[in-house]
């Protein structure tokens, strides 16, 4: 089922990595390894048109996620990727609409990975100042686990 595009709550967030960029993007694009650092997402349930197992243009996945006590099913596709820049991710079925650009640069030897995006999550039960504000929190704890897992990885 299509999905309204509808921005009603907005996220940004930042974290630095002491990996180089290639790696932190090679690791992003790999959609086997969300459920590692993505607290929300549960199951890959498929995978289409990707190269290798990792994310690519076009490319696109059904998963399953619980958000804020709500389990989705979806299917998000790439509907832009900049080599070892940044990838957005924007949901094409499902209950709700989401979308979400990271991006990587390098600083001084390390990388600063960026994600910028948001959506409509539809109604919750909660008010909406209480869903951005848990959704912003999960965003940026995602993000410090993305850290710690890829700086965990002996060199």
């Amino acid at each position: 089922m299509p999905v309204q595009k509808r921005l009603k709550i907005r996220v940004r967030g930042g974290v630095q990595v002491d990996r180089p960029v290639a790696e932190v993007f090679s690791f992003l694009r790999d959609v086997d390894r969300f459920p590692e650092w993505q607290s929300t997402n549960f199951e890959i349930a498929e995978k289409r048109e990707l190269g290798n197992g990792a994310l690519r243009a076009h490319g696109s996945v059904r998963d399953r996620r619980n958000v804020l006590g709500k389990e989705i099913e979806s299917v998000y596709q790439v509907t832009d990727l900049q080599e070892d820049r940044s990838m957005t991710l924007e949901v094409k079925e499902g209950p709700v609409y989401w979308i979400m650009t990271f991006s990587v640069e390098e600083v001084e030897g390390a990388t600063y990975v960026t994600a910028d995006g948001g959506g409509d999550l539809g109604d919750l039960g909660v008010s909406k100042a209480a869903t951005a504000k848990s959704c912003q929190e999960m965003l940026e704890n995602d993000l410090h686990t993305l850290r710690d897992v890829l700086e965990s990885v002996s060199r």
